[in-house]
């Protein structure tokens, strides 16, 4: 006959063994400082050459940021433009979704230009060109004037230099990881993407509040909004970053 055992081990008996109750290699607290930790040292080496880059970039995009979402709104409401072509009709939100496909197709079209257009020029024109269109775009859709037979092919040519934004993308990534130092352009990418788009994160509030203006309660404190102000505003911005990269901005010989 088996006789009862007594635990001989008083944490055992008490029921509270620590290392029973939390096992250190499962605490993913730690984990999350240090990885942290890494961000903000990825943060903190990112190269020299990268700086000008991310300054005019991350400008250029909050520029856009403010106003992007209002683009629909401006078509179908600010200008109310459609497209009445022979027995073909479009809506303002109609015409608005072939626009966008217009944008994409030249998008698609002009990358492989582009990136021919690289090896001759080097990276940095063919960024630039990006960041001119991404700031320019804003101020000129604003500035189509309504109700003419004007307004439509306006705004189809406006969306087609649009596309061209895209087009200098693959010289975009190559000018990211081009300083970056052997086996580490993915840490330097992520640091690069993860600051650019936190500070971006309230540029449509910001933008928002210039177009749809604000109040401030129990102040009597109120703000009319201006979409002119809000795209104008965008724009400004947007080519203040384009001249801090052409300026200060450093060439990468992608191709060497």
């Amino acid at each position: 006959m088996v006789g009862w055992e007594y635990p001989t081990n008083p944490r055992e008996a008490s029921g509270l063994d620590p290392e029973a109750v939390h096992d250190a290699e499962e605490d993913t607290l730690g984990k999350e400082f240090e990885g942290v930790r890494e961000v903000v040292a990825d943060l903190r080496s990112l190269p020299p050459e990268l700086r000008p880059l991310l300054v005019g970039d991350t400008l250029v995009r909050f520029a856009n940021g403010m106003v992007y979402v209002f683009f629909v709104i401006v078509i179908t409401q600010f200008l109310e433009v459609g497209l009445d072509v022979g027995p073909l009709s479009l809506s303002p939100a109609a015409f608005f979704g072939v626009l966008l496909a217009i944008e994409m197709l030249v998008a698609l079209v002009s990358m492989p230009p582009a990136a021919r257009a690289a090896e001759r020029v080097g990276l940095k024109p063919v960024v630039a060109l990006g960041f001119l269109v991404y700031a320019a775009f804003p101020a000129l859709l604003i500035s189509v004037p309504a109700d003419t037979p004007l307004t439509a092919p306006l705004v189809v040519a406006l969306f087609a230099f649009s596309g061209l934004r895209f087009a200098g993308l693959p010289a975009h990534k190559a000018l990211i990881v081009g300083p970056a130092e052997r086996d580490t352009g993915g840490r330097v990418s992520g640091s690069y993407y993860l600051l650019r788009n936190a500070i971006v994160v309230p540029s449509a509030a910001l933008g928002g509040l210039i177009y749809g203006g604000f109040s401030v309660p129990g102040t009597g404190l109120s703000v009319s909004g201006s979409p002119t102000l809000a795209f104008g505003l965008a724009s400004a911005i947007g080519l203040v970053g384009v001249a801090y990269f052409a300026l200060f901005g450093e060439e990468y010989d992608a191709y060497a």
